[in-house]
């Protein structure tokens, strides 16, 4: 989505809606639907999967669950919306979306952007609850060279300490499906896992960041090791001290 608008060069944050976000918005439809009846099995089948995966692979987390999302809703596209600051990693405070995994017939468009304060994702952080979206590039015309287009686009949000940092989605491509309660239901459990792994892998890129770190102050403690073994055997206060914090911030 958003890397196409980018070869287009269009100004994402810059554009002009062209329709009311009521006009795109038909949420109320998924009650009114005739709904499939639950899939329990499936569904506990698929969180099970889930779980597994983030155990085992946690850094694939998102395209695993990305295409958990298109199995159970059985759409054409399915995918996560992260807010970021750098376009390559998560952050609360991003003014913009990222993709990080996308299944189905958008997965050309994984790592694509759209803005936090115009776009669908950001309509649904601001109004903080699950909406449905038909044909979303009649407000937002950064989205109308993405093919193919989205005839209908489920969205859920999903949070990390009470605070929305991103969506979870779903799009229908065709009008040969459409959303229903059960994709509703089904996706706001699968939106509480999103949460889950997401703050698995910040726990990750949190121990990235500091394994360096401690890795020099273990170094330091061998070298001063070292050194009492080669020197006198008494070291001076400033080393003490500095070696004292070094082993506490490493435990």
């Amino acid at each position: 989505m958003a890397n196409s608008a980018k070869s287009h060069d269009v100004p994402l944050d810059s554009s002009v809606p062209t329709a009311s976000l009521e006009s795109i918005l038909c949420t109320e439809e998924l009650q009114r639907r005739p709904s499939r009846p639950p899939d329990y099995e499936k569904e506990n089948c698929a969180l099970v999967k889930l779980v597994s995966a983030l155990a085992d692979s946690p850094t694939t987390i998102f395209r695993t669950l990305a295409e958990t999302i298109q199995e159970i809703t059985q759409c054409d596209s399915a995918g996560l919306s992260l807010l970021t600051r750098n376009g390559e990693t998560p952050h609360v405070d991003g003014r913009r979306f990222y993709w990080p995994a996308i299944a189905g017939m958008w997965n050309p468009h994984v790592g694509g952007e759209t803005p936090r304060n115009f776009g669908p994702c950001g309509d649904v952080l601001d109004q903080n609850r699950t909406l449905l979206f038909t044909h979303f590039e009649r407000r937002y015309p950064y989205l109308m060279p993405v093919n193919p287009a989205a005839e209908e686009c489920l969205l859920v949000p999903f949070y990390v300490d009470g605070k929305a940092v991103g969506t979870i989605w779903g799009i229908m491509h065709s009008d040969r499906q459409k959303f229903d309660a059960e994709d509703d239901r089904v996706m706001a459990s699968l939106g509480k896992f999103a949460s889950s792994a997401y703050q698995a892998l910040i726990q990750i890129e949190d121990l990235k960041f500091r394994w360096p770190s401690a890795k020099r102050r273990r170094q330091k403690s061998v070298n001063w090791q070292e050194d009492w073994n080669r020197g006198s055997g008494v070291w001076s206060r400033p080393i003490l001290w500095e070696l004292s914090c070094g082993i506490s911030k490493v435990q």
